[in-house]
Parts: C-alpha cells; structure tokens; sequence
C-alpha cells in the first residue's frame, strides 16, 4: 500500500522521518514530501495544490497523509486595507 505523507516543517524534520521509518514495518511504502515554513495561505511561496496534484498524479498513493500548522512561516499582506 502506497502512502503520500506531505506537510511543513514537522513533515520535513523528525515527525516525517519517524513516520517515514516506521510505516514500512507494517506493510506501507511511504512517499514524503515536506517543505518548511509551508502552508495553504501563500502559493506565491509553496502552492501545496499544484505539488499535491503532481504527486498524486505520479504515485497513485492508497493513503494521502496531510500535516500543516495552523500559520505560515511567511508574512500575509493585507489587500486593499481588508483583514
């Protein structure tokens, strides 16, 4: 079974890495791709829609694992004086 594991930092580092090691022993490939101080909020920086799509279309996983805080590394603008 094919597992997709993507996220920010967390995915990137340590927690990706053991999740990485450990899901062979129980019958899973895993496929990971982490990318630091990612998020949803700023695809001018990491569009994770893109590189998902790309990813899935490449490996076809069974399991789509998805790990992304709460906030961005990156700065949000305010547009037009809005919040």
């Amino acid at each position: 079974m094919e597992v997709l594991l993507l996220g920010d930092s967390n995915i990137y580092g340590a927690l990706g890495k053991e999740i990485q090691r450990a899901l062979p022993a129980v019958g899973f490939h895993v496929v990971r791709r982490g990318k630091p101080t990612s998020g949803l909020a700023r695809p001018d920086f990491f569009d994770w829609f893109d590189t998902a799509r790309e990813l899935i279309g490449r490996y076809r996983p069974d399991v789509v694992i998805v790990m992304l805080g709460g906030n961005d590394g990156q700065r949000l603008e305010r547009v037009n004086n809005q919040p």
